[in-house]
C-alpha cells in the first residue's frame, strides 16, 4: 500500500464530542449523569464490576522458595576440554571451578556423563555424581 492509496482512510474524521444537542454527542458527550466514570480521569483500573480483578485471580509470578537449592551441572566433557586446554590440573578442587566460572559459590555441584569418552583420568570436588561417572571414577 502507498501513500496515495489510503483514500478514505486518511478522510474519516475522529468523533467530535461535546459540540451541542444536535450532534448526537453534546451535552454529556456519551458519558451519561455524574458519578466516577463520567469524570476526566474516572474509572478504576483493574476492577471489574464486583468481580475479582485477574491481578488476583492469578498467582504471583517469579516466587523463589527460600528453601530451594540452587543445582548447577557440570559435565565430564566440559572438564576434559579444559584439561586438554591446559585451564585446569587433573586434581581439581571446588574453588577451581568457581575461578574458572564454571560453578558459583552456593550452589551444589552434580557431575554428569558426556556424550565424548573420557581420556584423560582427573579426580574432582563435588557434592553429587551420576552412576556412569562413579563407575568411571572407581
Amino acid at each position: 500500500m502507498k501513500l496515495n492509496e489510503f483514500g478514505s482512510i486518511a478522510n474519516i474524521d475522529k468523533k467530535r464530542l461535546g459540540r451541542g444537542i444536535g450532534s448526537g454527542k453534546g451535552k454529556t458527550s456519551g458519558k451519561g449523569h455524574k458519578g466516577q466514570k463520567a469524570r476526566t480521569s474516572g474509572g478504576v483500573k483493574g476492577f471489574e464490576g464486583g468481580q475479582t480483578p485477574i491481578y488476583r485471580r492469578v498467582p504471583k509470578d517469579g516466587f523463589k522458595h527460600h528453601v530451594t537449592v540452587k543445582q548447577e551441572i557440570l559435565t565430564t566433557d566440559v572438564i576434559c576440554s579444559f584439561i586438554e586446554n591446559k585451564k585446569l590440573s587433573s586434581d581439581i578442587s571446588r574453588q577451581d571451578l568457581i575461578e574458572k566460572g564454571l560453578i558459583s559459590k552456593d550452589a551444589v555441584v552434580k557431575l554428569l556423563a558426556g556424550k565424548n569418552e573420557v581420556k584423560t583420568p582427573f579426580k574432582i570436588e563435588v557434592d553429587k555424581a551420576s552412576e556412569k561417572v562413579k563407575q568411571f571414577m572407581k
